[in-house]
């Protein structure tokens, strides 16, 4: 077949459409219910879960409970991590200040 580019582009099924913006913090979709890793997510995780509350009407509270289990779960992560590094600051001050005698 002989190259003939504008046979090509005839054949060609092109629809154009309006590319979706890219979404900022201030407009990100609703938050889903995982365990948060940042504050960003927590405020998130604490949004939702206030939301579940406040539209919950006689319907099941397993996704608040689910919710809250998972905020209770980064809580505790962060609360170790926490106390991993205030050991290690610790341990690094008494070397520095042995180092500095």
């Amino acid at each position: 077949m002989p190259y003939n580019p504008e046979r090509v582009i005839s054949k060609m099924d092109v629809w154009l459409r309006t590319p979706t913006p890219p979404t900022s913090p201030d407009t990100a979709l609703p938050w889903l219910s995982q365990t948060p890793h940042n504050p960003r997510e927590a405020t998130s995780q604490k949004d939702l879960i206030k939301g579940q509350i406040s539209n919950h009407q006689g319907s099941s509270p397993t996704s608040m409970l689910a919710a809250v289990d998972q905020l209770a779960k980064g809580t505790m992560v962060v609360m170790h991590e926490v106390t991993i590094l205030r050991i290690e600051v610790s341990a690094l001050r008494k070397a520095n200040e042995e180092l500095s005698k």
